[in-house]
């Protein structure tokens, strides 16, 4: 699976650049609320070259009707579209 999400990510980043956009922020449940899901994800993006823009307290969006909202961390990551590629800030490949 980890492939798929790979390539959809490699995609999805090859048409953001085409548009001009250098850089990717993504948000995801910060390690503040032990839960797999989180975990592979925040290892995902930490193997895709993410690194970390910053950390947030915010409600736990898991929280549905009738449960407790708690506090937890949203972590937020990015990385550069064309360094992604090998590619330097201009979009072409450095010698």
């Amino acid at each position: 699976m980890a492939d798929s999400v790979a390539r959809l990510l490699e995609f999805a980043e090859d048409h953001l650049r085409d548009a001009g956009v250098t850089q990717v922020r993504v948000e995801t449940l910060g390690d503040s609320v032990e839960y797999e899901p989180y975990e592979w994800t925040r290892a995902f993006y930490r193997a895709m070259g993410f690194s970390e823009f910053k950390l947030v307290m915010t409600d736990n969006p898991a929280a549905g009707p009738g449960v407790a909202r708690v506090p937890s961390s949203c972590e937020v990551v990015e990385r550069n579209v064309f360094q992604a590629r090998g590619l330097d800030d201009r979009g072409t490949r450095p010698r």
